[in-house]
């Protein structure tokens, strides 16, 4: 969830193997509570934000996807490093 994950590609990740993963980075948090949070915010930063943040950008990530990261990486107290290892970037 390309070095960015979209919804659709989150899907793809076995439940078990995220939970453990969530579980891991932050002990409060409950799985079906990020899953929500994390579909709230791709679809409302689908609406307000532009898709490419320039029409001649490589078009690798989307604006959304990438806010969405962001926005994961803060509600979980996370580091880069633990999202990438969470969605199995790059």
């Amino acid at each position: 969830m390309v070095i960015l994950l979209e919804i659709k590609e989150l899907r793809k990740l076995s439940t078990e193997d995220l939970v453990k993963k969530i579980k891991d980075i932050n002990k409060d948090i409950k799985p079906n509570k990020l899953l929500k949070f994390i579909k709230y915010v791709f679809k409302y930063s689908k609406i307000v934000l532009n898709k490419y943040s320039n029409r001649f950008s490589k078009h690798d990530f989307t604006q959304p996807a990438l806010f969405t990261l962001l926005a994961v990486k803060i509600y979980t107290r996370s580091t880069y490093r633990q999202i990438i290892d969470l969605f199995g970037v790059i």
